[in-house]
């Protein structure tokens, strides 16, 4: 179990590939208020799971999977995350 107590085995992979990863993160984290891309604690818990699912190279939970809006289709490359909040300029 990871730091964060919700990833384990057996559970879903978030990601394919590294680029996949940093193309979510650039869609969704950058982009949110609660996102920051400086070194942990996060103040995003979803943002803490999803790195270190792609750091372990571990599954997500089914709750943190469906809270990142992961979809069953592996087709769909990149997705919004339905908890991510506009950045105010």
């Amino acid at each position: 179990m990871g730091r964060h107590g919700e990833i384990h085995e057996p559970g879903r992979r978030p990601f394919h590939s590294g680029e996949q990863f940093m193309d979510w993160i650039d869609r969704n984290c950058y982009r949110c208020a609660k996102g920051i891309m400086d070194p942990a604690p996060y103040p995003c818990d979803l943002q803490a799971a999803v790195n270190e699912a792609v750091a372990l190279e571990s599954s997500l939970a089914e709750d943190i999977a469906k809270r990142i809006g992961l979809p069953d289709n592996v087709t769909i490359y990149v997705w919004d995350c339905p908890e991510r909040e506009a950045r105010h300029a």
